[in-house]
């Protein structure tokens, strides 16, 4: 299947960023949201340690909180998922899209570096090893653009990750590229109605389980608390980043990049639902087929 006519043409793209302490209005995104929530793809024994806040803030570069301003769906430069040299803009398998994500304003809530503090632009990315995780999780449309699908097969266009919602993230950054990605780290809401800070519901054992949802707290307390953490709990932190970036900067699917799973090699996982195949396809025993 060939992806080259299809993929999202990149856009110039500009954060303006806010002080943490800033005025917002009373919108719908204001008052939270449910976030995909992370589903298991493989599975492991014994579960990781759960998160606290201090080990989770302080393991990223940069967290921030603000509104969504676009979501691209990136299709071309795929790596292939059993040879992680070759890179392919003709896919002759499944497509599963990385994500590009710009915010329109945001405040930062942490950052592991002064400079971090002062940046009004930022433009980030989940690879398709994470996304692939997410339920719903996001497809190439039969109209070129980017799709959200439920595990069931439904499609939840309303529940993905989408502009003008108000979401955070912890951002990694990479001195390789000079990109930032969520690598796997969860994102969350702050519902100012509630005054709650709540994070994405895993379920997958491979993961850590998230930090305890923050109630009757506002951002500023929460940066605060994330501040002050001690020194244990950022020597425990550094070495998780250390681990987590060793491991997935390696491969670019991992952190930016979308991901091609031949399905007539060892390796490919192939399509799972109908919306990961494009045109008058359909997803036949984990191969696209075209439809009767």
């Amino acid at each position: 299947m060939t992806m080259s006519n299809h993929y999202l043409t990149g856009l110039t793209m500009l954060v303006l960023g806010s002080s943490l302490f800033s005025c917002k209005d009373d919108s719908a995104g204001s008052r939270g949201y449910q976030l995909p929530t992370v589903v298991g793809v493989s599975s492991c024994g014994e579960r990781p340690e759960g998160l606290d806040l201090c080990t989770w803030a302080h393991s990223a570069d940069l967290v921030i909180h603000g509104t969504v301003g676009s979501v691209e769906g990136q299709y071309q430069q795929a790596v292939v998922a059993n040879n992680e040299a070759e890179i392919t803009d003709d896919c002759e398998g499944t497509v599963f899209p990385s994500l590009k994500i710009r915010m329109s304003s945001f405040e930062v809530i942490h950052n592991s570096k002064a400079e971090y503090s002062k940046i009004n632009d930022v433009v980030f990315y989940v690879g398709a090893w994470h996304a692939r995780k997410l339920n719903p999780r996001p497809y190439f449309g039969t109209d070129g653009g980017l799709g959200w699908v439920s595990l069931d097969g439904s499609e939840a266009n309303d529940l993905g990750i989408l502009p003008g919602q108000e979401i955070g993230f912890a951002l990694h950054y990479s001195t390789l590229d000079g990109v930032w990605s969520v690598l796997d780290e969860l994102m969350f809401t702050y519902d100012r109605d509630e005054e709650r800070l709540k994070f994405q519901k895993v379920f997958d054992n491979c993961i850590e389980a998230p930090p305890a949802d923050r109630g009757d707290t506002d951002l500023e307390e929460v940066a605060s608390e994330i501040s002050s953490c001690g020194l244990d709990a950022r020597e425990k932190a550094a070495l998780r980043k250390d681990n987590k970036e060793k491991f997935l900067f390696t491969r670019a699917d991992y952190y930016k990049s979308p991901e091609c799973s031949p399905t007539d090699e060892p390796g490919g996982t192939g399509c799972t639902i109908d919306m990961e195949c494009s045109g008058h396809s359909v997803c036949d025993n984990g191969r696209c087929v075209p439809a009767d």
